[in-house]
């Protein structure tokens, strides 16, 4: 009912855009304003040279429920970590999975190469985005996916190179070897493979992250407060003309 009224429905993704018709908005008033980064505070991160002996930092940034497949990065993470022991696991945030880590870490004998450093103040994000050597986003099959994941945002913004499954609108947002590295849903091998290649190949990771930030700019919040602004005006206005036909 309060779709059907509304004068304007916004949503973040095309999948979201396909829920709100079938709940019975019609598709003229539905728009799609994607999430995105601060224009401001995440300053990019350089590029860092790679080999053998170098610490390499996998990050994972959010809440840790099962639906940010966690399974898929542990497990990933464990086949890198028998290759060399310059991969570390560091994963900042909170929530039920926080279970499954603990167990994973004393299971596997790699408690000191996985790092939790649990819920933070947003203002504290930057400090450990550049401590990441990649970002990961490793979701699971999801249908519909309508997610607009912060995180692979703000890894955006800061410049870390983005190591993702390939699901919603991240293909087109950020194409695969243009702009990230994407795996299909649930594939630990291949995002082994994918982070490998990055560490790998630093100057790869550093164009990838350089074509990102241009993405995460282009949706600033500042941009998406604008637009959002211009869509109530015009809203507005379109009111107004309405009250004026019928006096």
């Amino acid at each position: 009912m309060l779709l059907s009224h509304a004068d304007r429905v916004l949503v973040t993704t095309e999948a979201l855009s396909e829920y709100v018709h079938e709940a019975g908005c019609t598709r003229r008033k539905i728009r799609v304003v994607r999430c995105g980064a601060p224009a401001t505070g995440f300053a990019p991160i350089s590029e860092r040279a790679g080999g053998d002996s170098e610490e390499f930092v996998i990050g994972f940034l959010g809440s840790l429920k099962p639906w940010h497949g966690l399974d898929t990065l542990l497990d990933a993470f464990k086949k890198l970590r028998a290759e060399s022991e310059a991969y570390r696991l560091l994963i900042v945030g909170e929530g039920p999975m926080r279970v499954d880590i603990d167990a994973f870490r004393t299971s596997s004998g790699l408690e000191d190469g996985v790092e939790v450093v649990g819920a933070i103040a947003h203002e504290d994000v930057p400090a450990q985005l550049a401590r990441m050597h990649v970002g990961t986003a490793p979701y699971p099959a999801m249908e519909p996916f309508y997610f607009s994941p912060l995180k692979v945002w703000e890894y955006a913004a800061a410049g870390v190179p983005i190591a993702a499954s390939a699901v919603g609108d991240l293909p087109a947002l950020w194409p695969h070897k243009r702009a990230a590295m994407l795996h299909p849903p649930g594939r630990s091998a291949k995002l082994a493979k994918h982070i490998r290649v990055l560490r790998e190949r630093p100057s790869m990771a550093a164009r990838l992250a350089r074509e990102a930030r241009r993405t995460a700019r282009h949706y600033s919040w500042d941009r998406l407060a604008a637009r959002v602004e211009s869509l109530a005006a015009n809203v507005l206005s379109e009111s107004a003309g309405r009250t004026a036909a019928i006096e």
